[in-house]
């Protein structure tokens, strides 16, 4: 099985090309950290919608989740490189949103209500 999940930051603002058959693409780099605090930049590619979105929606510095699988490039003379073609992605923040939209940073605005006391009632299951 050839799956990847990358949640980390766009390292660049996003420009959307097209192929030779006007299928539109996007090549970008995710930095992510990982647990020893060293940061990974993972080559990826979307195609189709996923560009466009990412395109519209993401800038350097938005956080994203990139869902798809690795693929070996080959070229001739030059070495095999290894990239992320994206199948699916969820943007975590987009342009003009500000920075602070950590829900851990946010107040919690949970309603609660009364629930009356039901006694001892028997359950249906």
């Amino acid at each position: 099985m050839n799956n990847i999940t990358i949640l980390g930051r766009l390292t660049k603002d996003l420009e959307l090309k097209e192929t030779k058959n006007g299928k539109p693409y996007v090549f970008f780099t995710v930095a992510s950290r990982n647990y020893a605090d060293n940061t990974a930049f993972i080559p990826c590619i979307a195609y189709d919608r996923n560009a466009s979105i990412l395109e519209k929606y993401a800038s350097k510095g938005s956080r994203i989740c990139v869902k798809g699988y690795v693929e070996t490039v080959k070229k001739e003379n030059e070495r095999d490189r290894n990239i992320v073609r994206v199948d699916a992605l969820e943007l975590a923040d987009s342009k003009g949103a500000e920075s602070s939209t950590d829900p851990i940073e946010t107040e919690n605005e949970a309603k609660f209500y009364e629930v009356e006391d039901l006694g001892e009632m028997e359950l249906p299951f």
